[in-house]
């Protein structure tokens, strides 16, 4: 038998074997194998440390892009299992395609997937709504915590999109209000807006997930003051 503990819940049990890591108790694939003594003396812990760092990390992106309010119960445990393996494979990108196809078959797969509030008129969730999910995700993975080391990170992010929120439709100008109303074409004018930006007051030397930071700064900033 296979022990685990639930890192939403703290609930242990017992299963089978490694694959039975669903909690019993709140319904999620969020159990993390716990091993013996003797067990932990041959265990090289290293890769289960980082998948758990990963899925603690998509975890809080989730809740602070404050999107989950958007969809309908349960959403969050389809999600989290599809964030984690979409970010999974951007471990081994090599050029910005491989990321631009990850990002658009996640926010494809979301769309398909994931059902909006029954207070939300369309029924569908939008394409902005979907990507805000996977970036802020990869942004909290890969630009604020150099996942899965820093050399990587330097040389994926720059090919990452900024996430889309009120601060950066203000910013942009561009008489779109909300991400309820934004599909793929408008979702890619916003983030060549922000190029544009960056080349016209940042001489092209800010990556858009920077330029991100500059905005919530200064909007966190001037909202306390």
């Amino acid at each position: 038998m296979v022990k685990f503990i639930c890192f939403e819940c703290n609930y242990t049990w017992e299963g089978k074997s490694a694959e039975d890591n669903k909690c019993p108790k709140c319904n999620r694939d969020t159990g993390i194998r716990m091993y013996s003594d003797d067990e932990v003396i041959e265990k090289d812990f290293y890769r289960e440390v980082m998948e758990a760092k990963v899925k603690n990390i998509i975890n809080i992106s989730l809740n602070i892009s404050t999107m989950l309010r958007n969809f309908s119960t349960r959403s969050k445990e389809l999600i989290l299992p599809k964030l984690f393996n979409t970010i999974n494979k951007m471990f081994e990108m090599e050029r910005r395609e491989d990321y631009v196809e990850l990002h658009d078959e996640f926010c494809k797969w979301a769309i398909k997937n994931i059902k909006p509030v029954k207070t939300q008129t369309t029924s569908r969730i939008s394409w902005g709504q979907a990507a805000k999910i996977i970036d802020v995700a990869t942004k909290f993975v890969f630009y604020y915590s150099n996942i899965p080391d820093q050399e990587y990170a330097k040389k994926v992010i720059k090919w990452f999109n900024s996430p889309i929120d009120r601060f950066m439709l203000q910013t942009l100008k561009m008489n779109l209000t909300s991400l309820t109303n934004i599909d793929k074409e408008k979702y890619e004018l916003c983030q060549k807006k922000i190029i544009e930006l960056i080349e016209d007051y940042y001489n092209n030397k800010l990556y858009p997930l920077e330029f991100d930071d500059l905005i919530w700064s200064y909007n966190k900033h001037r909202l306390l003051n």
